[in-house]
């Protein structure tokens, strides 16, 4: 198992929603420079806000084409779909438990404002709600 990377897809907020909510976990940004990316780190771990491309267009498309019913019953099944990421780590040096301990923060902090989150990691069964999809599944 790795803890190197972790990827939060955030439902219904854009970017710069996205990094004020990270700013009050203490994540420090740079300065806005574009509407899709933002980069930042906290605790040494790289932190990248980043606008998902994939959400709307032809990807997204190809997507929905591809579910069966079976396979799609719920709005929230499509979270590889949501306009936002946030992704943690990525340089090989981020230390497990700073890499657990902020992706919860960051999943709790999204939860708690009414924006679902779901991550994408190896670590996924340490984060809260196995990383956000059994809340998912209470709604």
């Amino acid at each position: 198992m790795t803890y190197d990377f972790c990827r939060v897809s955030v439902k219904d907020l854009d970017v710069a929603r996205t990094a004020e909510v990270l700013s009050g976990l203490g994540v420090v940004l740079e300065p806005q420079r574009s509407d899709r990316v933002r980069h930042g780190a906290f605790a040494g771990i790289p932190v990248e806000v980043r606008q998902n491309t994939d959400a709307q267009g032809p990807v997204a498309d190809r997507w929905h084409e591809g579910q069966s019913i079976a396979q799609y019953q719920d709005p929230d099944d499509d979270f590889i779909l949501w306009p936002v990421w946030v992704e943690l780590g990525g340089d090989g040096d981020e230390d497990p438990g700073a890499m657990v301990e902020l992706a919860s923060a960051i999943m709790r902090a999204f939860w708690d404002r009414g924006h679902p989150a779901v991550a994408a990691c190896d670590f996924e069964d340490e984060l809260p709600w196995e990383g956000g999809i059994a809340r998912l599944r209470q709604r």
